[in-house]
C-alpha cells in the first residue's frame, strides 16, 4: 500500500512541478470554432458546427490541485527553479486531483442534418479524498521521524488512480427544428484499453505516531492494483448529449440544412444555446496482472510495505473499475457579432466505495471574442465550487493554448494548483458543395478554402 500511495503521489507531484496542466480546459470547450474538442464534453455540439470539418492533429492537457501539498514561494515558468514541496497541516483531511490527456488524431464532420466524428486519446485520472494528510508527510519523509506525535483518523478515505486509451465514434443529428428553435442530440461510444490502475479505500482507521514510530490500527478497507501494461484491462463507455439552439428572429430554422446549398451555405446565427450531457458512463475490467483484497487490520508503518508486498504476491484476481462519470450542463449566449459568453457546470457522479476514479467538480463562466482565425477568452471558474480562479485562452489559426488558472505563471507565491493546455486543430469552413469554382481550383488545403 505504501508503494501504491507513493507511486500515486510521486506522479501527482511531478505533474505539479514540471507540467502543471489543465482541469476541464474551459477556454477550449467554449470556443465554437473547435467542435472536435467540444464534442468531448457533449457529442450533440458537433451538429451544425461552425466549420464543416474540424480536425485535431495533436493536443495535451492535465490538471492538478491539492489542499495539503504546495510548492513554496515560486512561479511556474520555463527555466526557473521551482520551490520546495511542503506537506502542511498533517491533521487535516487531504484532497487532491490530477487529470492528464493526450488527444491524438480526431475529427468531426457535418453531413447535412447529421454529424459524425471519431477520436483517439490517452487519459489519466487520479484523486485523493479525505485521506489523512499525515500520510503525505510520511511518504515525503520516507518515515515518521518528523511527524508530530498524535492520533490521526481516516474515515471514508480513498486514493485512486487509473489510466487508459480510448477509441471513440460519435454520431449526432437534428431531431427538431421549427421557427427559431432547433434541438440536436448526439452519442459517443468508446472502446477502452486499460493501462494501469491503483485504488486504496479506507472505510475507517487510526494512524498513531509516538516517538517516531507509526502504527495503523483498526483498519477497515480494501485495495486494487493492476500492473502497467497495454491491455491490462478492457471496457466500454458512453457519452450522451442534447443541445437546444434558439436563433435570432430573422433566421428561421424550419428548412435549414447546415453546410448545404439547400441551406444557402450560410450558418444560422444563434442567440443562445443550452446543452446537457452525461459523460464517461462506463467501466474497465482488469484481468491481467491484477490484484484486489482487504487491508490488514493492524500493522506498523515499517512493516506495512512488507505486508502489502506479500498480499500482492497472492493469486491474480480480476476486478471492475468505474470511469469518472459526470453530468455536464453547457450554455452559450451571443451578445453581439463575435462576442459571446459561455458557461459550464460539471458535476461528478461518484461511487466512493467502488474501484475506479473520480473527477473534480467545475463551475465556469467564460466571456470571449471569437472569429474564424482568432479567439480570446477569460475563463473564470470555481474548482469544486470553492476555489475561484481566472484563466486565459488564445487561439490563433490552428494553434490553441490556454490555462484555467493563470496566477501561478505570473505571480510568485505558494502553489497548490496549476494548469496549461495546448492543441493543434485544422478547420475546413466550407463543404465541397459550398465552395465556389475558384476555391476548388486552389485546392483543399489552401487558405481560401478555410
Amino acid at each position: 500500500i505504501i508503494e501504491m500511495i507513493k507511486h500515486f503521489l510521486v506522479f501527482f507531484l511531478v505533474l505539479v512541478s514540471v507540467f502543471g496542466f489543465s482541469q476541464e480546459k474551459i477556454g477550449l470547450i467554449t470556443d465554437g470554432r473547435l467542435p472536435v474538442n467540444q464534442a468531448r464534453i457533449n457529442p450533440a455540439l458537433m451538429v451544425d458546427q461552425s466549420p464543416w470539418l474540424s480536425i485535431n492533429l495533436l493536443g495535451g492537457h492535465a490538471f492538478t490541485r491539492t489542499n495539503f501539498i504546495k510548492l513554496q514561494d515560486t512561479r511556474l515558468w520555463f527555466g526557473q527553479n521551482q520551490g520546495d514541496f511542503v506537506y502542511e497541516e498533517p491533521s487535516k483531511n487531504g484532497k487532491g486531483y490530477i487529470h492528464a490527456e493526450i488527444l491524438g488524431p480526431s475529427a468531426t464532420i457535418n453531413i447535412e442534418k447529421h454529424a459524425i466524428g471519431f477520436h483517439t486519446s490517452f487519459r489519466l485520472y487520479g484523486n485523493v479524498n479525505r485521506m489523512p494528510a499525515v500520510l503525505g508527510q510520511i511518504i515525503g519523509d520516507n518515515g515518521v521521524e518528523n511527524v508530530n506525535d498524535g492520533t490521526y483518523s481516516a474515515r471514508n478515505a480513498r486514493a485512486k488512480e487509473m489510466s487508459w486509451v480510448e477509441f471513440g465514434l460519435s454520431y449526432g443529428t437534428i431531431v427538431y427544428q421549427r421557427n427559431t428553435q432547433m434541438l440536436n442530440i448526439g452519442a459517443t461510444v468508446n472502446r477502452i484499453i486499460g493501462i494501469q490502475q491503483a485504488n486504496f479505500i479506507i472505510n475507517s482507521s487510526e494512524v498513531d505516531v509516538v516517538d517516531g514510530d507509526g502504527t495503523l490500527r483498526d483498519l477497515d478497507g480494501k485495495y486494487s492494483y493492476a500492473e502497467p501494461a497495454w491491455g491490462a484491462g478492457k471496457g466500454w463507455s458512453f457519452n450522451l448529449g442534447a443541445n437546444y439552439k434558439r436563433s435570432i428572429l430573422k433566421d428561421v430554422l424550419d428548412d435549414y440544412i447546415p453546410h448545404s446549398r439547400k441551406g444557402s451555405c450560410k450558418r444560422k446565427t444563434y442567440r443562445y444555446t443550452v446543452g446537457v450531457s452525461l459523460l464517461d458512463l462506463g467501466y474497465v475490467r482488469y484481468k491481467t496482472e491484477s490484484r484486489t483484497g482487504v487491508l490488514p487490520d493492524t500493522t506498523t508503518i515499517d512493516n506495512l510495505e512488507d505486508a502489502v508486498a506479500q498480499a500482492l504476491g497472492l493469486e491474480e484476481s480480476s476486478f471492475t473499475a468505474i470511469l469518472p462519470t459526470a453530468l455536464a450542463i453547457q450554455a452559450d449566449y451571443r451578445i453581439q457579432e463575435n462576442v459571446f459568453i459561455g458557461a459550464n457546470l460539471i458535476q461528478k457522479i461518484s461511487f466512493p466505495n467502488s474501484f475506479g476514479v473520480e473527477r473534480a467538480n467545475v463551475l465556469a463562466v467564460a466571456p470571449r471574442i471569437e472569429t474564424s482565425w482568432l479567439t480570446v477568452s477569460l475563463p473564470m471558474s470555481m474548482a469544486n465550487y470553492t476555489t475561484p480562479q481566472l484563466g486565459l485562452y488564445v487561439r490563433i489559426g490552428p494553434l490553441a493554448i490556454g490555462t484555467d488558472h493563470l496566477s501561478p505563471y505570473i505571480v510568485k507565491r505558494d502553489i497548490r494548483a496549476a494548469d496549461l493546455y495546448v492543441y493543434f486543430n485544422i478547420p475546413l469552413s466550407k463543404s465541397p458543395g459550398c465552395r465556389d469554382k475558384s476555391a476548388r481550383d486552389v485546392g483543399k488545403w489552401m487558405c481560401p478554402v478555410w
